[in-house]
Order: C-alpha cells, then structure tokens, then sequence
C-alpha cells in the first residue's frame, strides 16, 4: 500500500465508510452496526507468596496467545512473571539493576515472531531479550544523548529488527508558555543505527496530529495545573515491534479513521468507522469536570474554584470525540475506550486490524477494571480490593442476550 504523508494540515483520504444504521444526533451520520458483548468472572489471582512473588504495582500486564499465559510487569518490584490463567506460576525474570537480566525501569512487554519477548525500559534505553520458557538470551542497549531530532532526545517506541526502531520525539510541557505546548504535529520516526555507538539521521515516516493537546488550569497565583484536553481530537498512537498504529479523528463528526504503518513508513491498513456523533453538551463537560475534580487534589484551591478554572479552559468542540484512547491487543484488535457509559460499564469498541469491511464488537467492560489486554475469549486487566492490592482479572466474553 501507499506511503504515509498525511500531516497535521490534512486527513489521508477516506476509502470508504461502513455504514450500517443510523447515527442519532441529527447530523444524518450513519453508524457501524456493532454486535455487543458483555463479560462475566473467570480467573482472578494475586501473586505466589510460596515463591515470594506478590504484586506492589502493577501497572502493566499482556497476553501471550501462543502459550496461554498472562506476562505480568511489576514495576515497583522490577520484575516480570508468567502465570496460566488460573494463577499458576510458571516463571519470573528480571529484578532490581542494571546487570545482565536486571532492570532499572521495565515498561513494557512485546512477543517476537520466533515465539519469545522482550522488555523494553524507559524510553527504550535498553531491550532485554528472552525466549518463551524466559531464558535471557541478550540485551541491548537502545537510544542515547546523541540521539535526538530537531533538539529533541527520543523515545524508541518499538523495535523493528535489524538495529532499527520506530520512535518519536520526547514532548513534555513544563507550563503554558513553553514552545512545546504550541506544537501542532510531531512526527514518528524510523531510527537506524549506524554501528554499536552511533545513529544515522532519524527519518520521519508520518506526522501526527498534535492540536489541543495541552491543557494547563490556571488557578491563580501563578499557579498551573496541567493536564491533556479531555475531548481533544488529537491523534493518538500505540506501537508493537514492526508496527505503528494511528486512531485519528478528525474526518468529521463521528469518525474514527484507523491507520497502521510498518515500520519503513508504508501504510499496511487504513479503515475509516463511522459511529454516532454526539455534541459536546454543557452537562456532560460538567459531568466530566466533576469526576476530574474529585481525583485532583490541589492544596488551597477548593473544589468548585478548581472546576471553574477547569472548565475555562478546556477545548470545546461542537462534537465530543468517539474514543478517549486505544490499546493494541493479543486478539489482533485495536480496542476503543469510548465515552460511553451504561451504567456502571464502560463501552469500548473492538476493531479488527486488517479487516476491511467487518463490523466492530462493542464490548461493556466493568468501569472499576483497568483494561490490559484481550484474546478471542477473554478481557485481562486489573482490579484493585479495598486496600489498593492490585489483582490480575480475567473475564470471559460472551454476547449480550
């Protein structure tokens, strides 16, 4: 397929929207017509005390569909576990420092074609590479000062084999007045190395859509609370070894526009959805502010004060976007976290890479669950008791009656 050059001036064009029903806000926008799932308990485990293995944090777990297993990252602890679904413990790896099978900060896990993964830590300074049963076979080291892109230290986003990855510039605003905070495109990159020590120059391969999405909460006193815009239609981007995948949603009310490149830049699925638009109304921003507010804790500032700065100065579009981010999954989806809600369940969107012309599963995930991760079958994530204990769930997906 062609090469990416969408920028953040224009859309790559529509092939064609999947339209199945009707939209119900009165734009005359047709909607995918989504089949919809629903969940139910299954599997739910803790750690091993036996083998001294219990999760302080764990903010991060993926699904290994080759072995049936579930690969749990505990960040605090810094190591990684493999479990079967049932609890059981199969095998731990990593721990505290910088030597050979140490981390000093994991974040991520990603499966190999070959059948084992790696661990990336940071911002991908260093990819610590196992076989399936969790034998280290090497690690190496990943982006350095001298790597950089228009003064810009870089992410390594996603290993691409070869010594090469895909990356992105390191975006970070300290305050409203920040050039970073003026940014409106930011490019993924492809990063090649040049020998063990040196990099040659960074080549962008698409440029994302980076409008509103900084949103700083003046509350007086030369004091700023910054967040990202709640209802931005900025682009949003997940990486796995190979691959970028783009959700973008600036097409029009409604649309969702899903694009995936390899890792030379050229576009391997591109898949615009049509779902129901909705305005943006005043009630919900409130709604939503209030939730905000209850989470942000801002010493000397009270809680209406807070909402009202909030409010102030949030991006407002006419219609609110369909999904707020999206995670790659071990099903081969890419799963959609809408604002939608019924009643204590969150709708997220199941689409297909790849496919076409297949219609989405809309699935209700309970609001108390992180999601992680899923399968064909079932949805992984994470619960929290009444103490803060984290706990590895699994639940079963079934079609709604």
């Amino acid at each position: 397929m062609r090469k990416a050059l969408s920028d953040s001036n224009g859309t790559v064009a529509l092939l064609s929207l999947l339209a199945v029903g009707c939209g119900g806000d009165g734009t005359g926008s047709r909607q995918v017509d989504a089949a919809t799932w629903v969940t139910q308990p299954q599997y739910q485990f803790s750690g091993a005390p036996e083998a001294d293995v219990l999760f302080s944090q764990v903010p991060y777990l993926r699904v290994d569909p080759r072995h049936n297993r579930v690969l749990v990252l505990d960040m605090l602890d810094k190591v990684i576990s493999a479990w079967t679904p049932e609890g059981s413990l199969e095998f731990v790896v990593g721990g505290p420092g910088g030597g050979p099978g140490e981390f000093v900060f994991p974040t991520r896990i990603d499966f190999e074609a070959e059948g084992g993964f790696h661990v990336r830590e940071g911002f991908g300074t260093r990819f610590t590479h196992y076989t399936s049963e969790g034998t280290l076979l090497r690690a190496v080291r990943g982006t350095t000062t001298a790597l950089s892109y228009d003064g810009a230290r870089l992410e390594l986003a996603a290993y691409a084999g070869n010594g090469g990855y895909i990356a992105v510039p390191r975006i970070g605003w300290v305050g409203p007045n920040h050039p970073n905070a003026r940014i409106d495109r930011n490019p993924i990159l492809a990063v090649q190395r040049a020998d063990s020590i040196r990099w040659l120059p960074p080549e962008p391969i698409f440029w994302l859509d980076y409008r509103n999405a900084a949103h700083f909460v003046d509350l007086g006193d030369d004091r700023t609370s910054m967040a990202g815009q709640m209802f931005s239609e900025m682009d949003r981007v997940e990486f796995e070894p190979g691959a970028a995948v783009v959700m973008r949603q600036t097409g029009g009310p409604g649309v969702v526009e899903m694009i995936e490149l390899d890792s030379n830049g050229d576009t391997t699925w591109l898949r615009p959805f049509q779902f129901a638009a909705h305005r943006l109304t005043p009630a919900r921003i409130r709604r939503e502010g209030e939730r905000w507010a209850e989470v942000t804790q801002r010493p000397g500032v009270s809680r209406d004060r807070y909402l009202e700065a909030w409010e102030a100065s949030l991006h407002k579009p006419e219609y609110r976007p369909t999904a707020i981010d999206f995670k790659l999954t071990a099903s081969g989806e890419a799963w959609l976290k809408s604002f939608e809600r019924v009643d204590t369940l969150r709708v997220y969107y199941a689409v297909k890479r790849g496919d076409m012309s297949g219609n989405p599963r809309r699935v209700l995930l309970p609001e108390w669950m992180s999601f992680q991760d899923a399968t064909d079958t079932h949805v992984w994530g994470i619960r929290e008791d009444s103490l803060g204990l984290p706990y590895v769930v699994g639940r079963r997906l079934i079609p709604a009656s």
